[in-house]
């Protein structure tokens, strides 16, 4: 068991649910958000140490959070990891990377790509 918080923003609730399942029987802890909102709202009030991040998504969308969470000094060096289902062109990659994130990771991905690509961004950061 790990311990580590990580922030999950996903309006698609069977997504939310599972990759909140496979997370937690690894140790994580687990916050949730439905929109780009909420997350801001969850990663400026609990400070996870990663965040998982819908690209498109009500309310406030991915990017937009992107840009604020990246903005702001106190979440600023949390890792975010865009995780998308149709912004998958090299172009879409490069605005998310721009933006701040540390990774992108297209849906459907599996458990093992997702568990990868947590562990990278969360080394980065030490």
């Amino acid at each position: 068991m790990n311990g580590l918080a990580i922030l999950i923003a996903d309006d698609e609730p069977m997504i939310l649910l599972n990759t909140s399942e496979t997370l937690e029987k690894f140790g994580y802890n687990i916050l949730k958000a439905v929109n780009g909102k909420e997350a801001l709202d969850i990663a400026l009030e609990k400070l996870p140490d990663l965040i998982l991040l819908d690209w498109g998504m009500p309310v406030m969308d991915g990017m937009e959070a992107l840009i604020k969470i990246k903005a702001d000094p106190a979440t600023k060096l949390i890792p975010v990891i865009i995780v998308t289902g149709q912004m998958t062109s090299a172009e879409n990659l490069a605005a998310a990377m721009s933006a701040g994130a540390d990774d992108l990771i297209k849906k459907p991905f599996r458990r093992s790509d997702l568990l990868d690509c947590i562990s990278s961004a969360l080394k980065l950061v030490g």
